[in-house]
């Protein structure tokens, strides 16, 4: 158990130190006197009011479209992320690839 506290704390102090080295090389001023101010003020803040209650999220209202009025309002015009020509070419070349290296293992050369 000691064991488990001891990196806890550990991992605890690097994260601190990353904290502070990030808000150094920003360009914040205050350093590691602000990082433990800004600790202060989170810990009073939520010792003043304690763990904070989850939100309710309303009910989103439903929406009456078809699927023909769903298509057509998220059509998009532009250029597809996925292109099919370049992905059969690039899976062409691939098989191509291992077909070759499996012979070779086959005969014994590489």
């Amino acid at each position: 158990m000691v064991t488990l506290l001891l990196w806890t704390f550990i991992a605890l102090g690097a994260a601190a130190v990353v904290i502070v080295v990030a808000s150094v090389a920003s360009g914040q001023e205050g350093g590691v006197r602000l990082f433990l101010d800004d600790l202060r003020a989170g810990v009073s803040e939520w010792r003043a009011h304690g763990s904070p209650s989850p939100t309710v999220n309303p009910e989103p209202e439903p929406v009456d479209a078809t699927f023909d009025e769903f298509f057509a309002s998220a059509q998009v015009t532009d250029d597809p992320y996925l292109q099919v020509d370049e992905l059969t070419d690039t899976l062409a070349w691939a098989r191509g690839r291992a077909t070759r290296a499996s012979r070779s293992v086959r005969l014994g050369r590489r």
